[in-house]
């Protein structure tokens, strides 16, 4: 389950709402506009990474009917489930006025970590030709890309990776 999946689940499904702190990297539910009753490290991987303040719950649910909490963490439960490198929606940069014979060009990786060399290339299973919000910031960073015309070229041709249904392999 991606992040935003889960933030959607738990906005519409439950009564509780999830706000993203993205500052540090995580999600904070709360019941209505009360305290936080969790947070949720983007990066957690055991339910025991999600941090809950039990003081809240009690004073919520002094009788310890937890029937309203079973859908959250059955949500919860599926997120810390699902592979840290599959939850951060991904995207594509097509290079826009770059085509070839084999269609439209895209911004290719030569190494996963996003610091090797970059180069254009149709799309290929076997490159590395998706990349998160964080991996896009660290190619806008280097320094042959900062304050260019290709780091205009990387904001303007960001395409949801999940658009053609193309599976991409990372």
């Amino acid at each position: 389950m991606k992040i935003n999946e889960l933030v959607n689940e738990i906005n519409n499904r439950t009564s509780f709402k999830v706000t993203r702190d993205e500052e540090n990297k995580r999600l904070v539910v709360r019941l209505g506009n009360n305290s936080s009753l969790m947070t949720i490290k983007y990066n957690a991987e055991y339910l025991e990474d999600i941090d809950t303040t039990y003081e809240y719950l009690d004073s919520y649910n002094p009788c310890g009917d937890l029937g309203n909490f079973y859908p959250l963490i059955n949500l919860v439960n599926e997120f810390v489930n699902t592979p840290v490198e599959e939850r951060e929606p991904k995207y594509r940069i097509r290079l826009k006025g770059f085509n070839s014979d084999n269609g439209h060009q895209y911004l290719t990786c030569q190494t996963r970590d996003v610091v090797g060399k970059l180069f254009a290339c149709a799309l290929n299973s076997h490159l590395k030709q998706e990349f998160t919000s964080d991996e896009i910031s660290k190619i806008i960073n280097r320094p042959d890309f900062r304050a260019t015309w290709k780091e205009t070229m990387v904001r303007e041709g960001l395409e949801p990776a999940e658009d053609e249904g193309i599976q991409i392999c990372c």
